[in-house]
């Protein structure tokens, strides 16, 4: 009995730690598997990725849309160094009638390997810290698949209030909506977490979601922080999709 207890306390304490990590954005750098550290390169990043699994409450659900993808390439910053583009797309409905909706985003490189700093044109305003937390090679010399993390947390209450006034303009009243009766301040905003693929496979996902779970992600796709809206992880059907034609990639780096 002392042995089940004890088990049950440990169970116990792992949760409340988990808790208590997931209540507050973390060190973008402590997220990283170390290969990120050592040998994570930008250089290997492009390609066309669909996205297999996320959690990011600024994606609409199925059945409302679905198919998403992310074109991903790396141009000069004018400066001497690179940035990404990464024009994303899904389609609205998913269903085979839906439209393609394009958003072009851009990730400026740090001095810190696998950590980026994002940013949408729709809230300019808002820089977006964006961590490659894992990945995987390719036969072909590039990478077959990365997972990504994001995270918003508020300092003051003007900044909640700013971030759901962004919310709002974006068309997301639920969220923004949950945002406001949650009374977020101090904490977590927002966390995107994003799969992404250049092959459909199942087994690609697991393996991502072992990965996942080995830098403790879990606790940010499941917590009950103020930020998580209630959303999970949600899977991605890619199977009968359609999807807009390359990228002629024009975008210039944000800062």
């Amino acid at each position: 009995m002392r042995a089940m207890g004890r088990s049950a306390s440990l169970l116990m304490a792992a949760a409340v730690l988990a808790a208590a990590q997931a209540s507050k954005c973390p060190d973008p750098a402590s997220l990283r598997a170390p290969k990120v550290d050592a040998s994570f390169d930008i250089s290997k990043l492009p390609g066309v990725y669909y996205e297999l699994a996320y959690h990011d409450y600024t994606q609409p659900l199925p059945p409302l849309c679905g198919c998403e993808r992310s074109d991903k390439s790396v141009l000069p910053n004018g400066v001497g160094g690179v940035f990404v583009s990464d024009l994303f797309s899904l389609r609205c409905p998913a269903a085979a009638s839906g439209k393609q909706q394009l958003a072009q985003l851009t990730f400026n490189t740090t001095a810190v390997n696998g950590v980026l700093t994002g940013h949408w044109p729709v809230v300019k305003s808002i820089a977006i810290p964006d961590t490659i937390v894992d990945f995987a090679e390719s036969a072909d010399g590039g990478y077959e698949w990365v997972l990504e993390f994001q995270c918003l947390q508020t300092s003051s209450a003007a900044e909640a209030d700013a971030m759901e006034g962004a919310a709002a303009a974006m068309g997301l009243a639920r969220a923004s909506a949950e945002a406001a009766s949650d009374g977020v301040r101090g904490g977590i905003y927002f966390v995107g977490i994003n799969f992404y693929s250049r092959v459909k496979s199942a087994a690609v996902l697991q393996r991502m979601l072992a990965a996942a779970e080995a830098r403790g992600l879990p606790a940010y796709w499941n917590g009950t922080f103020a930020g998580n809206h209630g959303g999970k992880l949600h899977i991605v059907n890619q199977t009968a999709c359609t999807y807009p034609p390359p990228a002629l990639h024009t975008a210039t780096a944000s800062g």
